[in-house]
């Protein structure tokens, strides 16, 4: 009987150790909870005192995968995933093409709104015709999005439009830079883009911040295309 008791006694200890583990995990679940459509107002990218939210954010996405998707579908046509699935052994460059997919946007994000920033406070702007060429560049992409990806940033002409803006700003300036030396192509390739040596010493003079939670949630080959 004694015997019987204490398996009783071990068995609620058990349920309710068991019963805590389980609502712990409940409440760090739902702490840690991510719904795409449900965070697009959310700032994931601080550039300064520039916050990108994770919809402005969408339009780096779709660069990215749109990119990558043309050689996932000569990789596997039936099966473009498969292609962002793979395991990429490339020196520094090592990882998953999903993953690595993400640090590229993210890079090309903050390079531009950091190249915008400085276009400003050197008081360059886009001239009338520049913003009348990002105006029909919007429109065309934006008449061109597939449904999934309308569904998915939920853009529309005109937010698409400002991103874009500040795109066409930063690339100005970079431009305008890489001219200075005589050599552009060459000098935007080591000095002014991403890994650029100026660039990663520009960067320093602005306080940016990545919401790696947010970032590390967003799976490549996913989000926009198939």
């Amino acid at each position: 009987m004694r015997k019987l008791k204490k398996e009783v006694k071990e068995l609620l200890v058990f349920l309710a150790v068991l019963f805590l583990v389980m609502a712990g995990y409940a409440v760090y679940a739902h702490m840690n909870r991510f719904v795409f459509d449900e965070s697009l107002s959310d700032v994931i990218i601080t550039v300064g005192e520039r916050e990108i939210t994770l919809k402005e954010f969408t339009y780096y996405i779709m660069q990215v995968e749109e990119t990558g998707q043309q050689a996932a579908l000569l990789y596997n046509e039936e099966n473009p995933l498969e292609y962002w699935g793979l395991y990429m052994n490339e020196g520094e460059k090592a990882g998953y093409i999903s993953d690595l997919a993400r640090i590229a946007a993210t890079d090309y994000c903050i390079r531009d709104y950091v190249y915008a920033a400085e276009a400003v406070r050197n008081g360059i702007s886009l001239t009338e015709e520049e913003r009348a060429v990002v105006l029909e560049n919007a429109t065309y992409a934006w008449e061109h999005m597939t449904e999934k990806q309308r569904e998915t940033t939920t853009f529309t002409r005109e937010e698409l439009i400002l991103v874009m803006e500040t795109e066409a700003l930063a690339h100005k300036y970079m431009v305008m830079l890489a001219n200075e030396t005589g050599h552009p192509l060459e000098a935007i390739s080591t000095e002014y883009d991403v890994n650029g040596t100026y660039y990663e010493e520009l960067k320093l003079q602005y306080d940016i911040v990545v919401d790696e939670r947010v970032i590390e949630k967003l799976r490549f080959g996913h989000i926009t295309i198939n």
